[in-house]
């Protein structure tokens, strides 16, 4: 066993694994370039006051995000060699950068700073993000998430295309059965005010309601009564009027139960909008009204969605429309709406329907020298060529064992196709191929074996 231990929370991802997810990855790719989108790297590591700034009571609250102070040890140890005291330095000499929680905040970060940029933008991300999670339940502290974001536009169109792709996203890697919940925070803030919730206290309401299907109704009451100061009545009558059963049928309802509250107004006149804008996407017959959905992070502003499937525990996409995050960051106004696919969560979906594969060969071809002379070496290394140059991944046998041994590991690895050369291919400038399914030999010119295996592989796919 290795000395260092894998981190809590992480995981190592190698062979077949690596390279399933990297597949998936490229389709959500495809996709997001198929609307016109362009790809976006942030930085890992971010300024702590932005992360804090822009996260969550929840996250602030449990110290749920990364953070650390690279030059800690050295400012201190400078400081006592010139006899100075703590309270004498400056915190600006203490530059604390943390590890993002997730792509929106980076990615508008980004935006923020650049003013030059064309708007609308569309960027994508497929990146790495960090929360300190508890570990029980096989809960990650590191975890993948593909996404885009919208930047520049106030067109509600735009919120129902990040639906409808987020949709198909979860439809191309198998998830038909996926299912979207939406809400808008304009409509919960209504909700809110309507039940006299003073407006200095939404934040904290919002952090509750985005634990409903955490904890139980009384815990609910507790935390908005005692560690959010909110009436404890009042909150109970959110709860029982959000929990009724309202769907896209009931807006006609709602607009008259809320006659005269601008907030709810707005929200319920967006959400009917969306839904039209989303059967013209074909993609209304996937999504559902739900007066309870929140999110907890701080800088959502309008419509707020999640996606669901009968076989995850929890949400596996999620997004909205955050109109003031670029600007309060220094930024110029720029309204925004996005979402993010939790990578990790799709995966553990696809693997309890026995939808993925992680037998991914790193070859389709295993090059075979049945002696490890210079001259058939060589010639094997050329023959090779010749199969990669026509897509054909080939790996090369250098190891010196016995045809048997590697046959066996080629069988092991999944691997199609055997290529095998020694002194008489050599001469004859053949290559003998064997197919591993069929068991299948023929020998064949080596300058035409890439262009072969080729179309051997054409037909198949």
């Amino acid at each position: 066993m290795s000395e260092f231990g894998q981190t809590k929370g992480t995981n190592d991802y190698f062979a077949g694994e690596a390279d399933a997810r990297r597949e998936m990855e490229q389709t959500f790719r495809e996709n997001f370039r198929n609307f016109g989108a362009q790809e976006v790297i942030p930085p890992a590591i971010e300024s702590a006051d932005l992360l804090n700034s822009k996260s969550s009571e929840e996250l602030r609250e449990e110290g749920l995000f990364y953070t650390f102070t690279p030059k800690s040890f050295n400012v201190l140890n400078e400081a006592a060699e010139e006899g100075k005291s703590v309270e004498e330095l400056n915190p600006q000499d203490f530059i604390d950068t943390g590890l993002r929680f997730d792509g929106t905040v980076g990615v508008s970060r980004v935006m923020a700073e650049n003013k030059d940029v064309s708007k609308p933008a569309k960027w994508f991300y497929n990146i790495p993000v960090w929360r300190y999670e508890d570990t029980g339940e096989d809960r990650l502290r590191e975890f993948w998430q593909s996404g885009i974001e919208y930047l520049g536009t106030e067109q509600l169109a735009h919120d129902a295309e990040a639906v409808a792709l987020a949709n198909q996203q979860l439809e191309d890697v198998g998830l038909e059965d996926a299912y979207f919940e939406l809400n808008n925070r304009k409509f919960i803030s209504g909700v809110l005010d309507e039940y006299s919730i003073p407006q200095s206290q939404e934040q904290g309401a919002l952090t509750i309601l985005d634990k409903l299907d955490k904890k139980e109704r009384s815990e609910l009451l507790d935390e908005a009564e005692n560690d959010k100061g909110i009436d404890r009545g009042k909150f109970e009558d959110v709860l029982l009027f959000l929990n009724s059963d309202y769907g896209f049928s009931d807006l006609d309802i709602l607009r008259q139960q809320f006659e005269g509250n601008q907030a709810a107004q707005e929200g319920i006149d967006e959400l009917e909008k969306l839904r039209s804008y989303l059967e013209s996407y074909d993609a209304a017959d996937s999504v559902e009204f739900s007066p309870t959905l929140a999110r907890g992070l701080d800088y959502y502003t309008g419509i707020v969605f999640e996606g669901f499937h009968e076989d995850a525990d929890s949400s596996i996409a999620g997004g909205g429309r955050y109109d003031d995050l670029i600007s309060d960051i220094g930024g110029e106004a720029t309204p925004g709406v996005g979402f993010a696919l939790g990578n990790d969560r799709i995966i553990d979906v696809l693997e309890e329907n026995g939808e993925w594969d992680e037998d991914m060969p790193g070859a389709r071809v295993y090059m075979i020298p049945v002696t490890d002379n210079q001259e058939d070496l060589e010639y094997a290394i050329e023959a090779s060529t010749d199969i990669r140059q026509n897509g054909m991944e080939t790996d090369i046998d250098f190891s010196g064992r016995s045809i048997g041994q590697a046959f066996s590991y080629v069988d092991n690895q999944d691997i199609p196709y055997a290529a095998v050369v020694g002194p008489d291919e050599r001469e004859a400038e053949t290559v003998t191929i064997r197919d591993m399914d069929s068991g299948e030999e023929y020998e064949i010119p080596s300058s035409q074996a890439g262009q072969k295996l080729g179309e051997v592989r054409d037909r198949v796919n």
